[in-house]
């Protein structure tokens, strides 16, 4: 089993909980190849030429994937979405995503010209990345709480898993329900892939960027 611990800076705060974790990650990667310290990497400047990534621009990490298809807003709908974000602001859209993603960010990127795919990276290239970015739109899944904690503003949707265990923990997530549902009642099993109302998804996301 591997085991990372995720940092939002190359240098620990001096809060004494981050210097501790910090401390003890270095002292267990000597005695261990199972664990690492994750940290947005010195050479950061290199990815944010390679990538173009500029701050005129509203850069947007996107998780269109998620740990099962009851959680996964439709495709569909996220290329509606960005076309329309497109038309109203200068965006890159970074999908974020594995290799068993590669279909779904194939649709998308051939309906929306300005979108990069990160599948082929391992996580330690995509942090920069995602800590150059300042916004992030998808699931409730993985790539969310590594945005929150990095400090971006986010848009979550909860389809199929409780927002009151995986969304209230930082304020960087805003939230969105299936309708009929609150934060209380969207659970495991609630099934609400299907009514995810997609104004108010491009409403709230529109206040976010703004």
């Amino acid at each position: 089993m591997k085991i990372s611990y995720l940092l939002n800076s190359s240098i620990p705060s001096n809060l004494p909980s981050s210097l501790q974790v910090a401390k003890m990650c270095e002292g267990m990667q000597k005695n261990s190849h199972d664990v690492s310290l994750i940290t947005p990497m010195p050479g950061q400047g290199n990815f944010l030429k390679f990538y173009n990534i500029k701050t005129d621009i509203k850069n947007i990490v996107c998780g269109i994937s998620a740990s099962g298809p009851t959680k996964q807003w439709d495709i569909e709908n996220y290329i509606k979405l960005f076309q329309k974000i497109n038309y109203k602001f200068r965006c890159k859209f970074f999908l974020f995503g594995g290799k068993n993603d590669e279909a779904l960010i194939k649709k998308l990127m051939s309906s929306v010209p300005n979108c990069i795919s990160l599948s082929k990276l391992d996580l330690e290239q995509i942090i920069p990345i995602i800590s150059a970015c300042r916004f992030y739109i998808g699931n409730d899944t993985g790539p969310l709480h590594i945005s929150a904690n990095l400090g971006l503003k986010c848009l979550s949707i909860f389809c199929d898993s409780p927002p009151s265990a995986y969304g209230t923990w930082n304020p960087n997530i805003k939230i969105i329900v299936p309708s009929e549902e609150t934060i209380e009642t969207t659970v495991h099993n609630t099934q609400g892939k299907d009514k995810i109302s997609f104004d108010e998804v491009l409403k709230k996301f529109i206040d976010l960027i703004n």
